[in-house]
């Protein structure tokens, strides 16, 4: 017998139509591509799809077959016009994006860690949306994922970037229905740091992992690099006084004078500290600015939960690798250095 079901028995919008039909091995559950108001639903507006499937199992009874689940999807997808993603899912797209088999939008292969933050937004989707599959991402689960986000707590900013990783994904794959996802989003509280800031960190005798985290996040603040790039620079990029490199979300040559106090960084490790993740680096750095006292509470207003809060941060909380090119920015700005330069300079 063949069963009609809706996403969202009591939306008071069009809310997706689920069938279900018990096959050889089981019940299959299959979303038409079709979306109604549960007030206006009537089973009659889909009787060719119960005919379909009636006849398809009666085609199969005489032929003496078994209707499996995997059978009667591929012909009901023929038959709605749907497309069939076989063998797609996230893993298996996650897994094309980092062998570089899917590549970036600009053609190139995807960064360590942009792929280390899809997969984390992956891994929220699914904590939130266990056994989700690509095709059953439709508007009325965009609009469910955010109700979800809300009910964590999450920040407006934290939600947008799951939703912006889930379009990545669906783009990926080749699946429709995400272009009508909005990624939503707000000024992030981001903080500069002061020259005083930075020569307090410079200054500030530490262990070795603690030291290297530091020099890194000097260097970024002198260089404006972002991290991606930041952290690759290898000798191969110092040319007399500048450092050169191409610019990985661009492509774009970036030219940068280094500063006295990067020349003093790079002095003691002849050349770069030795490598830091990002994740470490932002950890540790958090870490180095609260020993050297950056504890000073900076109010903040951000939408948590869907809520608009005004919350107190300590400084140090509020320090990371995009500090460095706020930091850097900011310094340009009040050297009076003309806005064409600076986004020169940062790459942008």
């Amino acid at each position: 017998m063949v069963r009609f079901e809706l996403k969202r028995k009591n939306s008071p919008t069009p809310t997706s139509v689920i069938i279900r039909y018990t096959c050889f091995d089981g019940e299959l559950k299959f979303y038409t591509g079709k979306s109604v108001t549960p007030s206006k639903f009537k089973v009659q507006q889909f009787s060719y799809l119960v005919s379909f499937i009636e006849q398809t199992q009666a085609d199969y009874n005489i032929a003496g077959k078994k209707l499996l689940k995997s059978d009667l999807k591929k012909r009901l997808e023929i038959f709605t016009g749907k497309k069939h993603y076989s063998g797609v899912n996230f893993d298996t797209i996650l897994g094309k994006m980092r062998s570089g088999e899917i590549l970036t939008p600009n053609k190139k292969k995807y960064a360590k860690s942009t792929l280390r933050t899809i997969q984390n937004s992956v891994d929220r989707i699914l904590d939130l949306s266990p056994g989700v599959e690509l095709e059953e991402i439709t508007p009325d689960f965009y609009n469910e994922l955010l109700v979800k986000c809300n009910g964590k707590e999450y920040s407006l900013n934290y939600t947008g970037n799951i939703v912006k990783h889930l379009k990545t994904i669906m783009k990926a794959a080749g699946v429709d229905g995400h272009q009508s996802f909005k990624i939503v989003k707000e000024e992030n509280p981001e903080i500069a740091l002061t020259e005083a800031d930075i020569n307090a960190l410079f200054k500030k005798v530490l262990p070795e992992r603690e030291g290297r985290a530091r020099d890194w996040f000097v260097l970024g603040c002198y260089i404006g690099l972002r991290v991606s790039d930041l952290l690759r620079l290898r000798q191969v990029n110092i040319t007399g006084d500048n450092i050169v490199i191409s610019n990985n979300k661009t492509g774009a040559i970036v030219t940068v004078p280094i500063h006295p106090t990067a020349k003093k960084v790079m002095a003691k490790h002849n050349g770069f500290p030795r490598q830091i993740t990002d994740q470490e680096l932002n950890r540790t750095i958090k870490e180095v600015a609260k020993a050297c006292g950056m504890t000073e509470k900076i109010l903040f207003s951000i939408t948590k939960g869907g809520v608009k809060k005004a919350i107190h941060y300590h400084k140090y909380e509020m320090i990371s690798t995009h500090t460095c090119r706020r930091t850097f920015i900011t310094y340009l700005i009040s050297m009076g250095v003309q806005p064409n330069i600076i986004m020169m300079l940062a790459g942008i």
